[in-house]
């Protein structure tokens, strides 16, 4: 079962992205529009592999998650090819693509690179479990609505009764997560890391993230935002281990439902 969350992005500028196969000369142009929103780097990652399927062929040049993440909760994006040539990227071949760049985990163009290449860095706000998640729930749902007592003593609200209103979904995400050889502590001090980096690009990220939970392959997407009411987390001891490897403790992080799969 994978469980992961990813923080998503929003394109400040337009901006295309140029991928060349160098074998054959061929280029794709990846275009955003300034505005586009991708609520995680799985959706960024299924529609610029699309591009580059439509414009260079089948697995020509292919970005997907390394893998490699089990135990340190983040994960950075590899480059294939098949094996067959070199690429090149050139993120603002028309535009600024550079907040697209950073929050994927690279740090400048690339030229030549080979099969199986990865980038620079892990993507910013992504948090990988060792453990799938204990539950992904709805706690509530209510309609925003406001009171107050005027100075004749009488109550007045304000509210909407619109068939069409959205209510408002309360979420918990529960989870365990595991220390490390760096210490008991270290997974949660990666989930303050992935916190923090929500909001490490002003303008580009704005709090919203993907979790993805449910079996290999079928993993249900949860679009969520960070409750508005002051965030508190509160790691509660599951079981104790040496070092720091095998301690286990269980998290859970309050959220607002954007889109919910259910």
């Amino acid at each position: 079962m994978a469980s992961y969350l990813q923080g998503s992005y929003r394109a400040p500028v337009a901006f295309t992205v140029r991928v060349t196969h160098i074998d054959d000369a061929s280029t794709s142009d990846f275009a955003v529009t300034a505005g586009t929103v991708y609520d995680s780097v799985d959706d960024a990652l299924t529609a610029w592999n699309a591009q580059l399927t439509s414009d260079l062929g089948a697995n020509k040049v292919t970005f997907a998650l390394s893998g490699a993440s089990a135990n340190v909760y983040s994960d950075s994006i590899s480059v294939t090819t098949g094996g067959a040539s070199d690429f090149s990227v050139a993120w603002s071949q028309s535009g600024v693509g550079d907040s697209f760049r950073d929050w994927l985990g690279e740090t400048a163009d690339l030229a030549s690179q080979a099969d199986g290449y990865e980038f620079d860095g892990p993507h910013l706000a992504g948090y990988y479990l060792k453990y799938g998640l204990r539950s992904v729930r709805r706690t509530g749902t209510q309609r925003p609505r406001g009171q107050f007592l005027a100075q004749d003593g009488t109550s007045q609200t304000q509210h909407t009764a619109d068939v069409d209103e959205v209510d408002v979904a309360s979420v918990v995400i529960e989870m365990l997560i595991h220390g490390s050889s760096t210490g008991s502590y270290s997974g949660f001090s990666q989930l303050e890391l992935f916190i923090d980096e929500l909001f490490t690009m002003t303008g580009a990220m704005g709090g919203r993230f993907s979790v993805w939970h449910g079996e290999d392959g079928a993993e249900e997407q949860w679009i969520c935002r960070l409750d508005d009411e002051q965030l508190s987390l509160m790691p509660r001891p599951v079981e104790e281990g040496g070092g720091g490897n095998g301690a286990l403790f269980e998290v859970e992080l309050p959220a607002i439902g954007v889109t919910l799969p259910w």
